[in-house]
């Protein structure tokens, strides 16, 4: 965020601001920060609130938790191919 928003110790003019960059990093930061904070759910959960091995509740595959958490990594993934392909247009087609 430091280089997209700061230039020689001050904000850059809107102007100079890539928008869309900023957009894509704060949106993988709430992201990342979801997923961060589901591993820690699933982690209290399997290792001091579940009655049994942490393993069983490791292996329900289907719970809510892994659900979400296999939807954070598509989604980081999708935001994280949507830069590349619109750093490719930006060059290809000349400066959108």
């Amino acid at each position: 965020m430091r280089v997209l928003l700061w230039s020689e110790g001050q904000f850059k003019p809107l102007r100079l601001v890539n928008t869309k960059m900023v957009i894509a990093s704060l949106t993988m930061l709430i992201i990342a920060t979801l997923d961060l904070t589901l591993h820690l759910r699933h982690n209290l959960e399997a290792f001091i609130w579940y009655n049994g091995p942490a393993i069983e509740n490791f292996n329900k595959i289907s719970s809510w938790l892994n659900v979400l958490k296999v939807g954070t990594y598509v989604a980081q993934q999708f935001v994280g191919d949507s830069i590349l392909v619109s750093t490719y247009f930006v060059d290809y087609r000349g400066g959108y």
